[in-house]
């Protein structure tokens, strides 16, 4: 029995044991340190690597047989964490020694190339921990709740904030009216987007019942509503000698519209600044009335008053221009309410609309004012 110079028994035909062929075949020498194998692994490998070698079958075999060895010979130093030569070990030696006289006759055929010469050191990938986000939805789900529980707590921040405003007798009274004019006019925005929607849809109102949705009454203004008028003005003692006493409750609506009670228009708009028989003023502003009920209105910009007119029959929503002859709800259906509104004529800023039974007649346009979506023919 042949015995290395390390002590252990040695293989094959050499006086040298596995430890020492494998330093030999990454042509080091005893002593070298794991930084000296790992760097001569390296070398060796990029250049016996077949992939040289391509023009010459011959030299390719051969380089795949010198870099099978050279791993052989990397993968058992690295067997051995780089501690140096094993110490003479019967257990020891029947593990290494029978692996390595076959790695001397013949290299295994398992020891192949590294996929990357750069890269010798094979590595390990684990299974990625299972996580609850990973299933499918559930990160959407998980943003959902955090996006309602921040919305929660920003709800009860405002309630507090409202509560403590409302109670506190210095901000109290300017807040709550300050809070019922925002929730009208966004009530007015609200029902103005509503309102075109139905236009574009097809879905309107008759002009009878268009005064407001019987299941939302919207917030007036504290100063003009019914509830917050002296004693007087809800008895009527102050009211226009023509006004018309109901004895069903006045509709406290967001806008003037036809049909209206000068009652109704009153506690929609507040009280007037002058009035006749059939017309009320607000500044230079007029609502006008026959029979008792709203017909007309002419609006100054100097006085502007929340009015609203919708058509009272079916009108094509993809309708974009008038002409001689359209009727009324049509030149609604694409101008929107008018600022000047009369039995034979819709004006709108400078321009106006003139009819004659309840169609077109003619039109004057002012591009500097408001320009109709008029078409002559």
């Amino acid at each position: 029995m042949t015995t290395c110079l390390c002590g252990n028994v040695a293989v094959g035909g050499d006086a040298i044991c596995a430890w020492f062929g494998a330093l030999r075949a990454l042509g080091l020498e005893p002593g070298a340190g794991p930084k000296d194998i790992k760097a001569a692994y390296r070398m060796m490998a990029k250049v016996w690597h077949p992939d040289r070698f391509q023009g010459d079958p011959t030299l390719k075999a051969a380089a795949e047989d010198k870099l099978k060895a050279i791993n052989a010979a990397f993968s058992y130093l690295g067997a051995t964490a780089f501690k140096g030569p094993p110490r003479k070990d019967a257990s020891r030696e029947s593990k290494f020694g029978a692996w390595h006289q076959a790695w001397h006759d013949s290299p295994p055929a398992a020891a192949t190339a590294p996929s990357s010469p750069s890269e010798p050191e094979p590595v390990v990938r684990r299974r990625p921990r299972a996580s609850v986000l990973a299933y499918p939805g559930m990160a959407l789900l998980v943003r959902l709740l955090i996006l309602l529980a921040v919305l929660g707590a920003g709800a009860i921040l405002l309630k507090i904030i409202d509560s403590r405003l409302a109670s506190d007798p210095t901000t109290g009274r300017f807040y709550s009216q300050y809070k019922a004019q925002f929730l009208s006019r966004l009530g007015d925005v609200k029902r103005q987007i509503l309102g075109d929607a139905k236009q574009k849809l097809g879905a309107l109102v008759p002009e009878s019942k268009v005064s407001a949705p019987s299941a939302a009454q919207p917030l007036s203004e504290p100063e003009n509503s019914a509830a917050n008028q002296p004693a007087t003005a809800r008895s009527g003692a102050d009211k226009p000698a023509t006004a018309k006493t109901h004895s069903a409750p006045i509709r406290v609506l967001p806008v003037i519209t036809v049909g209206l009670t000068q009652e109704e228009v009153v506690a929609a708009q507040g009280e007037p600044t002058s009035s006749a028989a059939d017309k009320l003023m607000y500044g230079k502003s007029e609502v006008d009335f026959k029979d008792g009920a709203v017909a007309g209105w002419k609006i100054d910009p100097a006085s502007p008053l929340r009015v609203k007119l919708w058509p009272d029959a079916f009108v094509d929503p993809d309708l974009s221009s008038f002409t001689v002859g359209s009727t009324k709800n049509e030149v609604l259906a694409v101008q929107g309410t008018p600022t000047l509104l009369s039995e034979d004529k819709f004006g709108y800023g400078g321009s106006e609309v003139l009819f004659r039974n309840g169609r077109v007649a003619s039109w004057r346009s002012d591009p500097e004012s408001i320009p109709l979506r008029a078409v002559a023919r």
